[in-house]
């Protein structure tokens, strides 16, 4: 979109002789009564984004900081959007809980073992195998999406991202290993912190304990036929 805004504004600074200019008149004229041309793009574009007024006036000025100020909206517009579609969806509920801004996830370079990363990524996405989600895609009611491995003891909770990394008594084993205490005994702040870490160490280990909680999970589930 930038550059299609830079293009517009190198055309508007061009003699009248020139034949990119002769062309974008041409358009411009046949945008004013509704005929759909490139010109009638750049001018929904920057409608759009608020900047109507440069449109109108066929000039911007400050041609640097006009630019500047264009990709800024982007960005923000970008962002608000991002926001939005994260709240409104409720498969995002926990990851709406930790992920809030828009970056590269450190993870994604300070884990070395590549299959450690994908787990990550598929624990943090929601693209896996627990209840949360396969119920979800069953129509089965949220509360009613029970970690199977509680439900054997007796206890009844539902299967989600925070269940297996913090709660469920399956894995105590496992995660005494990976997840040092203090996150555990903070319950959803303490995954949220683990969540938004930075600390390679405490990634790496992480996404060691999701690896593994995942496999033991699978094997477990396939042995018992649950």
């Amino acid at each position: 979109m930038t550059k299609c805004v830079k293009y517009w504004l190198k055309l508007l600074d061009l003699n009248d002789n020139r034949y990119p200019r002769y062309t974008y008149l041409m358009l411009y004229e046949l945008d004013r009564p509704g005929r759909h041309t490139w010109a009638t793009d750049i001018r929904v574009l920057l409608y759009t984004y608020g900047f109507g007024y440069a449109w109108e006036a066929q000039g911007v000025g400050n041609q640097p900081m006009f630019i500047r100020l264009f990709k800024q909206r982007l960005i923000d517009n970008a962002i608000q959007i991002w926001h939005s579609n994260i709240e409104n969806n409720g498969k995002l509920e926990l990851y709406s809980m930790y992920k809030t801004t828009l970056e590269l996830e450190k993870y994604l370079h300070c884990v070395p073992n590549i299959k450690h990363r994908i787990a990550m990524t598929k624990f943090r996405c929601s693209v896996h195998k627990l209840e949360v989600e396969t119920g979800r895609h069953q129509g089965v009611p949220r509360e009613e999406r029970l970690c199977k491995f509680c439900e054997r003891v007796g206890i009844n909770y539902i299967e989600d991202e925070y269940h297996l990394m913090i709660i469920c008594p399956f894995y105590d084993t496992l995660r005494a290993k990976f997840i040092p205490q203090r996150f555990i005994t903070q319950g959803i702040y303490g995954f949220t912190s683990l969540m938004r870490s930075t600390n390679p160490a405490i990634l790496s280990n992480l996404a060691t304990y999701i690896f593994h909680a995942f496999k033991l999970r699978e094997s477990t589930n396939l042995r018992l036929h649950i």
